[in-house]
């Protein structure tokens, strides 16, 4: 659980989070019962007015997520699931989503992100390949040259015998 308090006095809160602007503290909960993961959101108002106002914030950001996406039926499984209610200066903001659905979405979320992952790290290689040049040789046998440009001298093979100290 987390909680804050004055976090909307001078900060550099977006235009877009009138919601928490408003607000004068926050609480945030989340765990899991009875098979389902939750999300509790309290948020304190000024006075149960503005409490009003933000509890009909919330209900019309759940009614335009719904009907602009009326065909992802998961997504409406979720906003159906929020429930959203006051008690004096607070707002309660509560959403429940069956456990096992959760990590579904999750895999599926994972997957996708790393086929496109993937799909980046294949486009940065074969953009590694066009800078090198497709048609240069590969390195020439033999050993690597040493910082001098000298190459780097052999290791003794295992089938010759070791010199004695001093006699090289």
């Amino acid at each position: 659980m987390g909680a804050a308090e004055g976090f909307n006095l001078g900060a550099n809160l977006p235009p877009q989070a009138k919601l928490l602007q408003v607000a004068e503290a926050a609480r945030v909960a989340l765990g899991e019962n009875a098979n389902e993961v939750f999300l509790s959101l309290a948020l304190r108002g000024k006075t149960p007015d503005v409490v009003a106002q933000m509890q009909q914030v919330v209900q019309g950001l759940i009614a335009v997520g719904s009907l602009s996406q009326p065909q992802d039926k998961d997504l409406g499984r979720l906003l159906r699931s929020i429930k959203v209610s006051s008690a004096g200066n607070v707002l309660n903001v509560r959403v429940g989503y069956p456990v096992d659905q959760a990590i579904e979405q999750l895999t599926q979320a994972r997957e996708k992100l790393l086929a496109h992952h993937g799909d980046l790290a294949g486009r940065h290689g074969e953009n590694k390949s066009k800078a090198r040049g497709r048609d240069q040789n590969p390195a020439p046998e033999g050993n690597p040259p040493q910082a001098d440009g000298k190459e780097t001298p052999k290791p003794e093979s295992d089938s010759e015998p070791a010199a004695p100290a001093g006699t090289k």
